[in-house]
């Protein structure tokens, strides 16, 4: 998940996944969080360019998993 944060904004993984868990299914529940101040690659109908996206070189963000967040049912 990417997630672009306003200016001056403050919010931490944790913090996105405690707010995200009440309102998905525990299995709609991101594995991995990137957490972004600069707008996401549109193309010019407005829409998000994924593959700009999947192509990228950066890691795959914050790994709850690996952090050892829990997700309950």
């Amino acid at each position: 998940m990417v997630a672009v944060l306003k200016p001056d904004a403050t919010l931490s993984p944790v913090q996105l996944l405690d707010f995200l868990q009440p309102l998905l299914p525990h299995f709609c529940v991101p594995r991995y969080v990137v957490l972004s101040d600069t707008e996401l690659p549109k193309t010019s109908t407005g829409k998000i360019r994924k593959t700009v996206l999947r192509e990228a070189d950066a890691p795959l963000g914050w790994d709850r998993e690996h952090h050892g967040y829990k997700v309950t049912r």
